[in-house]
């Protein structure tokens, strides 16, 4: 796999790897320089935390109390960059690829329930239950979730407790074995979706990481943390972004650890897109190394948030050396244009990178008055009427709210903003369901 810091979106059931590629417990964790601040000083203890790959967000929650802080961080860390309250009195939190949302296990028998995200991906205190009662082995158990079979993880007395996400009903008993539990933190345990190292349990009093198998609950390996790690009994510990992250609580602090021997992904070196007078776009970008790299899709967007394929690039395979890329758009959106990349791997993992924008002037679409009070108007391309034209409407959370069909006759289309409430929204034109302009329009 070429080694770039991307994110995955689009998950596989059973299949989804995030891009991780397999990995071997090292004897001693090395410290990383990621850091999450907390904002609030109401978050001193009892702490779990978990990360957005598709918005490239972390989450943490205190345990405890429904007022009590949920903190959003953006992945460069130090201080949050958004500050709500729990809502619930909250344990385990995870972030489930499957349906690409925010979950938490709560306390004794509240149950399961969503944590919703605003516009701009931050958690916030909304939420939707998912199930209620005692989900759960013991009521302050922080639930980890396994993505591959779509389970919640438990550990309370030596056994792993397996949960179905389905039913939340239990599904199973596993023996956690080769370790003395009497020293293990067992509120919080970790999935680390690397096979035959799935789980991690803190031995807080040795500063250790144990790993077991997940299918037969065998002790596979084991790490050493360093001398200065802060570990606790129970809470503060998690596993997430390929970290290991131990809770400092008295400056408020998430600090994460590499525990395996295969390093990180480094940066991709650079990704651009840029427009040209000819109102072409040229992606470019370069690795510094890659690892069984097959191919690259060049994926594009009108929002930023839902993506298309739009070509395909062969990567270099495996080479320690830099190698340069691009690809050029020759049909972009009139208006933003936001570009992203998907990496292949031979054996099917595959990664996404960075976002990036460009805007490319419209000289055929417009759209007049913008922002919007009532009525407003789009001008429509009179040079080529051939097809079929279709006007639609998206809400921020790319909702078609609006579609309407364009006669062959018309030079532009009056569109009424009606009962639409004030925001942001995205107005497109397809042609023969290709889209040929899509523009931010604002409704105050």
């Amino acid at each position: 796999m070429y080694k770039v810091k991307f994110i995955s979106t689009l998950i596989l059931l059973l299949m989804w790897q995030l891009g991780i590629s397999q990995k071997t417990p090292a004897v001693n964790a090395v410290p990383m320089a990621d850091s999450l601040v907390f904002s609030s000083a109401a978050a001193v203890s009892n702490t779990t935390i978990t990360y957005n790959w598709s918005a490239k967000k972390y989450y943490s929650i205190r345990a405890g109390n429904i007022n009590f802080p949920l903190e959003t961080w953006n992945e460069t860390g130090g201080l949050s960059v958004y500050q709500d309250t729990a809502g619930l009195d909250s344990r385990g939190i995870w972030w489930n690829p499957n349906l690409n949302q925010l979950e938490r296990n709560c306390f004794n028998s509240i149950g399961w329930s969503t944590i919703q995200l605003n516009g701009s991906n931050n958690a916030t205190k909304n939420f939707t239950m998912l199930f209620t009662g005692l989900n759960q082995p013991n009521g302050q158990s922080c639930g980890a979730y396994d993505f591959k079979t779509n389970t919640v993880l438990f550990c309370f007395g030596g056994p792993m407790y397996v949960y179905d996400r389905n039913t939340a009903l239990l599904s199973g008993i596993i023996p956690l074995t080769g370790i003395s539990f009497t020293t293990v933190n067992q509120v919080a345990i970790m999935y680390t979706g690397q096979i035959g190292y799935e789980i991690a349990l803190l031995d807080y009093t040795a500063k250790r990481i144990y790993l077991f198998d997940r299918v037969t609950g065998a002790l596979t390996g084991v790490t050493q943390l360093p001398a200065s790690a802060i570990t606790t009994a129970s809470y503060r510990v998690g596993y997430t972004n390929q970290r290991l992250w131990l809770f400092n609580a008295s400056v408020r602090t998430w600090n994460s650890y590499y525990i395996w021997n295969e390093p990180l992904p480094v940066e991709l070196v650079h990704f651009t897109a840029k427009t040209s007078e000819s109102k072409l776009v040229k992606c470019e970008w370069t690795t510094a190394s890659e690892v069984n790299n097959d191919f690259f899709e060049v994926q594009r967007s009108a929002d930023g948030q839902n993506f298309e394929t739009i070509g395909l690039v062969d990567g270099t395979g495996s080479t320690s050396s830099y190698s340069n890329y691009n690809f050029i758009d020759a049909m972009p959106l009139q208006g933003l244009n936001y570009y992203r990349l998907r990496q292949n791997d031979f054996d099917g993992n595959f990664e996404y990178s960075e976002i990036v924008k460009v805007e490319v002037a419209s000289e055929i679409y417009s759209v007049f008055p913008n922002p919007v009070k009532e009525k407003y108007y789009l001008k429509l391309d009179e040079a080529d009427k051939s097809g079929m034209q279709i006007i639609q409407l998206h809400n921020a959370l790319g909702e078609i709210v609006l579609s309407r069909r364009v006669g062959e006759n018309e030079k532009s289309v009056e569109l009424d903003r009606g009962s639409f409430p004030a925001g942001s929204y995205f107005l497109s034109v397809l042609q023969d369901g290709v889209k040929r302009y899509c523009v931010r329009i604002s409704f105050e």
